[in-house]
């Protein structure tokens, strides 16, 4: 039931296979730039950050899945199969992978608009988002909420 076609995963995702970070370990060590702050002590912040091949490859394969169904949204709108507005979120898919990365499920979002994607990162199917902006029952609010309420 997922958006995602074999083209697409053809196309891009295969294009980043493990081998090409070959000369990564198997974790990965970034070390932090210092910043200015505000009411916070500066040895409280981290000054590295660890993470591993696969953590990576994940959260590129989520970004592209969300560009494909931002796109396939788009093409909906245009062709009127969406009614009412539909906010796009096209090449931001990067904040909602990282906001999910440093939250839980536990955390609490509140979204205006363009909120597809965060639908998907609190995990909602691709299926569910392009259901809910056609209005069809099997979205994400029985149809009810269309492109702008999950």
């Amino acid at each position: 039931k997922m958006l995602i076609t074999s083209s697409l995963t053809r196309r891009n995702i295969s294009r980043v296979k493990p081998q090409s970070f070959s000369f990564f370990s198997s974790t990965i060590e970034v070390e932090l730039p210092k910043f200015k702050v505000h009411r916070i002590e500066e040895s409280e912040l981290p000054t590295k950050a660890t993470t591993t091949k696969s953590e990576l490859l994940n959260y590129y394969k989520d970004m592209a899945l969300m560009r494909r169904v931002e796109i396939v949204s788009d093409m909906l709108y245009k062709n009127k199969w969406i009614r009412g507005f539909c906010h796009l979120y096209d090449g931001q898919e990067s904040i909602t992978v990282g906001m999910e990365a440093a939250l839980t499920m536990e955390d609490h979002i509140i979204n205006a608009y363009r909120d597809h994607t965060t639908a998907m990162g609190r995990g909602h199917t691709s299926y569910q988002i392009i259901a809910e902006m056609m209005q069809r029952s099997t979205g994400s609010s029985k149809g009810k909420g269309g492109s702008m309420h999950y």
